[in-house]
């Protein structure tokens, strides 16, 4: 465990821990700036990665495996922060990447896929924040991405496919930019209960339902997609 350091973790297998592999925690008033990196990160109880307090700043980059965990694969929560690039993250009990209420994350040129829940979660307070930028996602049993209550978040030029479903807002308005949609097994996108995002210049191609379906209340701003079979 991490508390109130600045370590830097680097070539180290990590795997079989009845508890997360990785635990970075803050306090009120020391903060934890970790490195965290090609590191080999498999088969722990829990989460592979988790980082939780207010001041923590953790970056998870280019780890070789974040994977066969018993809960997420990386999990940010308690308002906490983290930057989570160029990592492998796949094949976790629950979700790959999982950013809960109040915390938010970077997450840039990762391959994230075959995870049981959602590839990659987020919402609530802070959500706004959270970037997701030039990602491979694919092969969730459930969502590509699942957003829940999260405001202007930015999810940007990823390739989103063979999903169940490519990306599904509940409550939620991210700007959603010049991504790839493709060949997920039900919708490309879903927006549910008054969701009002903005969807520009996207490729939703060859999803096997339907590319945009609107649910409820939602609304939407679509400009220049690509929506076919």
């Amino acid at each position: 465990m991490i508390q109130c350091a600045d370590p830097i973790i680097s070539l180290n297998k990590i795997y079989q821990n009845y508890n997360s592999g990785i635990q970075c925690r803050s306090t009120d008033e020391l903060s934890c700036h970790g490195v965290i990196k090609y590191n080999k990160i498999y088969e722990n109880k829990e989460n592979g990665v988790l980082c939780i307090g207010s001041l923590s700043y953790v970056e998870i980059v280019h780890n070789f495996n974040i994977t066969f965990n018993g809960k997420s694969g990386v999990k940010i929560g308690s308002k906490a922060h983290a930057s989570i690039k160029c990592n492998l993250i796949g094949n976790n009990a629950m979700q790959g990447i999982l950013i809960t209420e109040t915390s938010y994350a970077f997450i840039e040129k990762n391959t994230i896929g075959g995870n049981l829940k959602a590839n990659v979660a987020f919402g609530g307070d802070n959500s706004a924040n959270v970037v997701i930028y030039d990602n491979d996602i694919f092969g969730s049993r459930s969502e590509g991405i699942f957003c829940i209550e999260c405001g202007y978040a930015w999810i940007w030029k990823n390739r989103i496919h063979d999903n169940l479903d490519g990306i599904i807002l509940a409550e939620a308005s991210p700007y959603i930019f010049d991504n790839q949609i493709n060949s997920n097994q039900r919708c490309g996108v879903i927006l549910t209960g008054q969701s009002f995002p903005r969807l520009q210049k996207n490729e939703i191609i060859s999803n096997y339902t339907c590319g945009i379906l609107f649910k409820e209340n939602s609304f939407g701003i679509l400009e220049q997609n690509k929506v076919c079979q």
